[in-house]
């Protein structure tokens, strides 16, 4: 009986960790792991006594505490953390709007309906009037918004 109440409670701490420290915002796997070391301490009042139910609880409280003081301080976790930022944008649109308007850029990507054109080796965002524009299509400007070209699709 011993083994399985401390087999209740490992489960249950190793399911915590995973809550916190792989799957956090599930709180399933948390509440489960919460549920078998309960059940676990409760099982070790009931049948050894309340002198090792107290030991149990206090042991379960303090291992679970030292584990996850160790899983947290570890270097383990820094090579699974995302360590770089995206700082990339789209070119601004500083020209005067009547430079732009008329004329004609190629779509990088599909525009569905905003995507990256190419205007004279720079790109840009882009959205299309109506409908979508695959990549590689020869496009006319008829408008700015903010810092979005609206372009069509030029008419041959």
């Amino acid at each position: 009986m011993i083994g399985f109440i401390v087999g209740l409670i490992l489960v249950g701490i190793v399911l915590i960790l995973l809550e916190v420290l792989v799957i956090p915002g599930t709180t399933v796997v948390g509440f489960l792991g919460m549920i078998l070391m309960g059940i676990g301490v409760y099982l070790s009042y009931v049948n050894i006594g309340t002198v090792a139910g107290h030991y149990t609880l206090a042991g379960s409280i303090a291992f679970f505490v030292i584990t996850l003081f160790f899983a947290l301080r570890s270097k383990t976790w820094n090579k699974a953390a995302l360590k770089t930022s995206i700082d990339s944008k789209v070119n601004v649109v500083d020209k005067n709007p009547s430079e732009l308007i008329g004329q004609t850029a190629i779509t990088i990507t599909r525009l569905n309906p905003v995507g990256k054109i190419n205007l004279n080796g720079e790109y840009y965002e882009a959205k299309s009037l109506n409908n979508i524009i695959e990549p590689n299509t020869e496009v006319e400007i008829i408008n700015i918004e903010g810092n979005s070209l609206i372009v069509k699709p030029k008419n041959n």
